[in-house]
């Protein structure tokens, strides 16, 4: 039902004093002409009911309308529930505490429960995700997957608790995130997305919630294969030092690594659909020679249950000429450029929130100049919320003094997402 193709790319040439070297890894997963079997999948819907929902008012009926268009979708067969959130949770569809299954009658009956809904308390998004493990777990389904909407702060649970629960469900399901309106946090998005290997995004108005929510229940129902690790091997002598997917966003993975022996590190990267994923990997220690041929670096693996599913092997050549090694892969620098102008958004926005004014100006300045430099007109559309730019060039900036907590949480949210690269050298 899917097939993957993986390809590597580096710069052409490292200098003789190099030890080190990085690596693009593209992963396309491509669907074949068999569609997945419904029952393979389970979806829990989980929106948030609490009192600030009703503030505009506009915010409740739009997440309701977008709960049962996601929930017409679903294919015969599909088991799914619908949770609403407060300070506790609560199961909306099914009332048993079991997910059903998609069938004409029990949509119209889960649309019809979640028109019911009201707004009242507050939030407990642990609690919440704790309900969604506990039905998902028990569901035969392979391909596992919360939506995950809440327009407020999680202020009806200490941190520790928050966190407890997250890392309970670790590794037990998918879960995507959208924050609605204004006064969700960011941070707290982006943690259950990384945690959960899911996405977070600000949904900027109640209208495109619909789409959204069909975006995201398609794309979950669309997943082939489950628990497919990216697998990584080193020459003895070198180690890996890093690995960060840089699509569809940016996400530090080395944090995740798992020993499978003294030169192999494998690295859970969750279900997947038709879609393409890129990594950049860097290996240090390598013993740099000067050969005819390419020396092995390493080896990219894509595996599920120690069966294969895509090879690619990692080659470095080494030179003394500086006509050769300074020259660059294009896909290599577009991606280093994607990554550098993120890592600049992010330590400016810490800044701003940390009150560091003058150290936010400094790293959004640097930013706009990268972002500048690379083209990157959706960074610098982005970077404009936040600061006056009056060169780009120079990343000459002011902050904007009507800049709220809000234009701030969208902008961390929104500057992990990248392009891809899609041109060849």
């Amino acid at each position: 039902m899917i097939s993957f193709e993986l390809t590597v790319d580096q710069d052409p040439y490292l200098s003789i004093s190099t030890t080190a070297m990085d690596t693009l890894v593209t992963v396309t997963a491509a669907a074949g002409d068999v569609a997945p079997p419904a029952d393979d999948h389970a979806v829990v819907i989980l929106i948030d009911a609490s009192g600030s929902m009703d503030y505009p008012r506009v915010k409740l009926p739009a997440a309701k309308r977008a709960a049962s268009k996601a929930v017409e979708t679903l294919r015969d067969g599909t088991y799914f529930a619908v949770v609403a959130g407060t300070g506790t949770a609560t199961l909306v569809y099914p009332e048993s505490r079991e997910l059903a299954i998609a069938s004409p009658g029990s949509r119209q009956a889960a649309i019809e429960a979640v028109a019911t809904l009201r707004s009242n308390g507050g939030t407990a998004i642990g609690r919440w995700l704790t309900l969604a493990d506990e039905l998902l777990r028990d569901a035969p389904a392979a391909i596992r997957q919360a939506i995950l909407l809440t327009d407020g702060r999680n202020e009806h649970e200490s941190p520790e608790e928050f966190m407890q629960a997250l890392r309970a469900c670790e590794g037990h399901f998918r879960c995507d995130c959208r924050g609605i309106g204004e006064g969700w946090v960011a941070k707290e998005l982006a943690t259950i997305a990384s945690v959960l290997l899911g996405t977070a995004l600000d949904v900027p108005q109640p209208a495109d919630l619909e789409t959204d929510f069909l975006a995201i229940t398609r794309d979950a129902t669309s997943r082939v294969l489950a628990e497919i690790v990216l697998r990584i091997w080193v020459p003895y002598g070198a180690r890996l030092r890093s690995v960060t997917q840089t699509h569809p966003t940016i996400e530090e993975l080395t944090g995740r690594a798992r020993r499978v022996d003294d030169q192999t590190t494998a690295f859970p990267t969750g279900a997947w659909g038709p879609e393409k994923r890129e990594y950049q990997v860097r290996i240090e220690g390598l013993d740099p020679v000067i050969e005819d041929e390419a020396s092995w670096a390493g080896r990219i693996d894509l595996v599920r249950a120690d069966r294969e599913l895509a090879t690619a092997p990692v080659y470095a050549r080494w030179t003394d000429d500086d006509s050769l090694y300074t020259k660059a892969s294009k896909k290599m620098t577009t991606s280093r450029e994607q990554s550098d102008v993120a890592q600049n958004i992010k330590a400016g926005t810490d800044a701003l929130l940390a009150g560091d004014l003058a150290a936010a100006r400094h790293r959004l300045g640097r930013a706009v100049a990268l972002a500048h430099a690379a083209g990157d007109l959706a960074a610098l559309e982005l970077l404009a919320r936040l600061v006056t730019i009056d060169d780009p060039a120079t990343g000459t900036v002011v902050l904007r003094d009507d800049v709220q907590d809000h234009d701030v949480q969208v902008v961390i949210l929104r500057s992990v997402w990248t392009r891809g690269i899609d041109h060849a050298d």
